[in-house]
């Protein structure tokens, strides 16, 4: 089974503790917390490989009024770890099939990743690219683009990732 779009059911909801996760990302961003009533949480997987991405938070900065911050906040479940990886989506090139979209590695939370050697770390660049590419410009689940009655994009990710 490859990577696809769909709502999270609730056995995986308290499977993972993702309402809590979730608090804990609104709280960095919007000193609220997280309502599922209000919000269907939605992620990238591919169940036979037990491997996950969710989108936590795109970041604002202080005065919400003025836009984001770039920094979107991703949670990879990986080797059975959550790991928190900040990107920054630096472009998608729209004229081509598939299209391209290129994120950044801005930074990963190093405790997530203790005792990763360098080919653990290139496997799951691996694996997160496999999953960008898939989430797709928005991360929609397949019925949503039913429902709204648009084509699903065809979408290649590509990382930049320096250090």
């Amino acid at each position: 089974m490859a990577f696809v779009n769909e709502y999270i059911s609730d056995e995986d909801i308290k499977k993972y503790n993702l309402i809590e996760l979730m608090n804990y990302y609104y709280k960095l961003d919007y000193s609220g917390h997280f309502d599922p009533k209000y919000r269907k949480l939605s992620w990238t997987v591919d169940k036979e490989r037990n491997i996950w991405l969710l989108k936590a938070i795109s970041r604002h900065l202080p005065d919400h009024r003025e836009g984001w911050t770039g920094e979107v906040y991703f949670v990879l479940y990986y080797k059975r770890r959550k790991i928190e990886i900040v990107l920054n989506n630096v472009g998608a090139d729209e004229s081509k099939d598939p299209i391209i979209m290129i994120w950044k590695v801005l930074r990963i939370k190093e405790e997530d990743i203790k005792g990763f050697d360098k080919k653990d770390k290139q496997e799951m660049f691996k694996v997160l690219q496999e999953a960008l590419s898939e989430y797709g410009l928005i991360g929609r689940t397949d019925d949503r683009y039913k429902r709204l009655g648009i084509k699903k994009d065809n979408v290649q990710a590509k990382l930049i990732i320096e250090g």
